[in-house]
């Protein structure tokens, strides 16, 4: 973006829905102490997001004033790495891809077995962008 100052915030849609902190600059926000969240049984940890890479906004979305909320689901790995990322809801101007492009850079720490071994899980994430 040429002139427009960008304010990205990133909802985690995971287990309480509890909002992670905006992105202060464009560039990777480690979350030092995450916590474990719990299915709705209380007995398997989730997917907990701890590395968060601010998306870029597009010129053509800047441009036309275009904000709002990209929704995408992915199946985080048993090394809590994003694979088969998927826009569930985009908004278009080439913001779903850079949507796509950020959560492929996120880190998690993974889901756990009732025996606390690392499994898969899917998770359903908001990317928010915002103009000010």
């Amino acid at each position: 973006m040429t002139s427009c100052v960008q304010h990205v915030l990133i909802l985690a849609f995971i287990a309480q829905q509890a909002p992670v902190p905006s992105a202060p600059a464009p560039s990777a926000v480690a979350i030092e102490k995450a916590s474990v969240a719990k299915n709705a049984d209380g007995q398997r940890p989730r997917p907990v997001l701890v590395l968060a890479v601010a998306p870029e906004f597009t010129e053509r979305a800047g441009k036309q004033h275009v904000s709002g909320n990209v929704e995408v689901s992915t199946l985080v790995d048993r090394n809590g790495i994003p694979q088969n990322v998927m826009v569930v809801h985009g908004l278009g101007l080439g913001l779903d891809e850079k949507a796509v492009e950020a959560v492929r850079q996120y880190r998690f720490k993974p889901a756990l077995s009732k025996e606390g071994v690392p499994v898969p899980m899917t998770v359903h994430l908001t990317v928010s962008f915002q103009l000010n």
